[in-house]
């Protein structure tokens, strides 16, 4: 997370420049990332017809909409430190450090063995 708010600057440049995405990545300081809580609840809802799940934001707090956000655009991040890295860095910066595999990360805390019975198991199948 630090390493996200400490160059969030060059990345929201290059999201701008090379789409057409409305995404912006707040700037915290040091102090703010540690104070950032290791846990949060999400409030979900399921759209059976469209196969999407949607996450209530309106209750998280702007630092908790930044890990959401992170944890969302995980993806998009490593593409735009390589894009970075390859085409806007100039010759005497330092590259920036690609991110370490945020994927297997994810996965892990995907276990379904902890689902709570009060979601219908089967719903899962739609969404996978």
């Amino acid at each position: 997370m630090q390493y996200i708010a400490k160059h969030a600057d060059v990345l929201n440049a290059l999201i701008k420049k090379y789409s057409t995405l409305d995404i912006m990545y707040p700037v915290f300081s040091h102090e703010e990332i540690y104070a950032i809580s290791s846990a949060f609840t999400l409030e979900c809802f399921f759209d059976f017809d469209a196969k999407k799940i949607i996450i209530n934001e309106n209750n998280l707090s702007e630092k908790d909409r930044f890990v959401l956000l992170y944890l969302k655009t995980m993806e998009l991040i490593q593409i735009c430190i390589d894009i970075y890295n390859e085409f806007e860095r100039k010759t005497k910066e330092p590259p920036l450090i690609p991110l370490k595999n945020g994927i297997a990360f994810v996965g892990m805390n995907r276990s379904l063995k902890n689902v709570s019975n009060t979601i219908d198991p089967h719903a899962w199948d739609a969404f996978i």
